[in-house]
């Protein structure tokens, strides 16, 4: 690992938490995140190789423990590493208030969104029997809209009348979408 080589704490913490993938690993934890193959689908641009090296640096920091039960291997947050939830979420409202919303389209990744939207199901308000749903993006940034805007830019959802209407229901919404960009906040 490299080291800023001083000892005031933020460089310190930094020489663990500053690499790169580390703070991403993180805040799969803090989402509900366990399993390897978890991480991958939460942020699958990683390699597993370095996914592997991150784990290893978090669980030897002491921020990660690494569980090899009867269910297989899990991961879980230390004391230490629930403690940087507040850091986590504070960042990603900084990011969400002052970084461009608008990214090109190589930068955005569909696998990430399928699996945030898999995690962020409310499967108590799903209905009782089996439903198929198929989501075609066309536009990946209407990622700023409300449900009911997206629909007047052309959203379409198509099926049972009450499942149409509950659709907005079963999912819970981004941690960071009520976050206005700074040029709107001020």
């Amino acid at each position: 690992m490299k080291t800023y080589g001083q000892y005031c704490s933020v460089a310190r913490a930094l020489d663990l938490l500053g690499e790169r993938w580390t703070l991403l690993v993180v805040r799969e934890l803090l989402c509900g995140t366990r399993r390897f193959s978890d991480f991958q689908r939460g942020i699958p641009r990683v390699s597993r190789t370095m996914l592997s090296a991150r784990l290893r640096e978090l669980i030897d920091a002491g921020v990660v423990e690494k569980d090899e039960g009867g269910q297989g291997t899990t991961y879980r947050l230390t004391a230490a590493g629930e403690e940087l939830s507040g850091m986590v979420r504070e960042l990603g409202v900084w990011g969400q208030r002052w970084l461009p919303r608008h990214l090109a389209t190589d930068e955005l990744d569909l696998d990430a969104l399928a699996w945030d939207m898999h995690r962020r199901a409310n499967v108590d308000a799903l209905p009782a029997v089996p439903v198929v749903a198929r989501i075609e993006i066309t536009d990946g940034r209407r990622g700023d809209l409300s449900f009911g805007d997206a629909r007047t830019e052309g959203l379409t959802l198509e099926g049972r009348r009450e499942w149409v209407r509950a659709f907005p229901g079963w999912f819970a919404r981004y941690l960071f979408a009520e976050v206005a960009p700074a040029a709107a906040a001020s």
